[in-house]
């Protein structure tokens, strides 16, 4: 029996050890780095993080995280694709590459609004939009 009890607490700590993570950036971190760190979180299937960097936006990127978790394979984001909507909202143009059932890769073009409440404020995704085919 304490075979059996030492067995199962070490597939529990192995297992436990095994959940997805990513390291949330700190509060005053870009835009690029929160975008960043989404999309990251949504590679690895850590929901936890992508809720705490879509914060209130969660009803909005829920869904969209819910679909690609895991699939996506690489991504980049690049900063010449970004630009200040308002000074609280900031909109960045994100490269993808997903790879799909049948093995092909296919690179997809996104915006992602960045958003915060104030200045000073953390940036938090709050829409994922397609922007090519």
């Amino acid at each position: 029996m304490k075979r059996l009890l030492t067995s199962l607490l070490v597939a529990s700590v192995t297992l436990t050890g095994c959940a997805p993570h990513v390291d949330i950036p700190p509060d005053d971190a870009t835009p690029d780095a929160v975008a960043t760190a989404f999309l990251e979180s949504v590679r690895v299937g850590d929901q936890q993080a992508a809720q705490h960097l879509s914060g209130d936006c969660w009803n909005t990127t829920q869904a969209w995280f819910n679909t690609n978790k895991k699939k996506i394979t690489t991504f980049t984001v690049e900063s010449v694709g970004k630009w200040e909507i308002t000074p609280t909202t900031v909109n960045l143009l994100i490269g993808f590459k997903y790879e799909l059932k049948s093995g092909e890769n296919t690179s997809i073009g996104w915006n992602l609004d960045v958003t915060r409440s104030a200045d000073g404020q953390p940036w938090r995704v709050c829409n994922i939009r397609k922007t090519s085919p």
